[in-house]
């Protein structure tokens, strides 16, 4: 148990440092305020979409990450139900971090998802009205 729990904290302490660093040019992507005519706002589009990619890529490697240690998991998980069994802290700690990667993946997504959805508000064609947005 200890290689697959190894694996996996080592996983998800790159993935936090690589969030921690790629999250505030995610943030600074949506604080934009978007110039009022689609000419202007290129630099802006291009901004954006460069976090929505960044974020993008991090999710892709959380999700396969995620997905190949899940099974274990679940695994784990219905042994203990099923048996019930001795307390295994090395196990309890492995489930943590599973836990741990799928809220970075929330996280991650939910950062995907809204950039995306600015991404195509600054790339549409039409000029934007400053006042509704």
């Amino acid at each position: 148990m200890s290689d697959p729990l190894s694996a996996i904290s080592l996983l998800l302490t790159i993935f936090t440092v690589v969030f921690g660093l790629w999250e505030p040019k995610a943030s600074g992507a949506l604080a934009i305020k978007p110039q009022r005519y689609r000419k202007s706002r290129n630099e802006q589009v291009r901004q954006v979409a460069q976090a929505r990619n960044l974020m993008a890529v991090l999710l892709a490697v959380a999700v396969v990450v995620g997905a190949i240690f899940l099974p274990r998991a679940i695994g784990i998980v219905c042994k203990a139900v099923s048996k019930g069994g001795e307390y295994d802290d090395l196990k309890v700690v492995f489930l943590v971090a599973e836990a741990l990667l799928i809220a970075l993946f929330v996280a991650v997504g939910w950062y995907v998802v809204r950039l995306w959805s600015f991404h195509a508000k600054l790339d549409a064609s039409a000029d934007i009205d400053p006042d509704t947005g």
